[in-house]
């Protein structure tokens, strides 16, 4: 699968449902794999708020994809873009999300 841009909720919705049907599972499978129920599965694909990152992960470890961060700020060596990426605002959350569970 090529890099996907997630801005929201829906976008990871969109991601899980495309990949585990590119992987021809069904939702139960997925569900089973994950350590998840299958109304969870269904609910974070239609893209209801509130799926918990760790669910998230390892239903992403499930599919075989890998959540990758970049930091939109640039530095004047490299002239890369200043602005703030989607990406650096995952890796706040992934890291307020460990905080909070240790």
């Amino acid at each position: 699968m090529a890099r996907t841009t997630l801005r929201t909720v829906a976008d990871v919705g969109k991601l899980i449902r495309a990949k585990r049907r590119a992987l021809e599972l069904d939702q139960a499978e997925l569900a089973e794999r994950a350590h998840v129920s299958r109304l969870w599965v269904n609910e974070v694909e239609r893209g209801k708020p509130g799926a918990g990152i760790a669910r998230i992960l390892r239903t992403f470890a499930v599919l075989d994809l890998r959540l990758v961060a970049e930091d939109g700020q640039a530095d004047s060596a490299t002239g890369t873009s200043r602005h703030t990426s989607s990406a650096a605002a995952i890796t706040r959350i992934v890291s307020g999300a460990r905080r909070r569970s240790r």
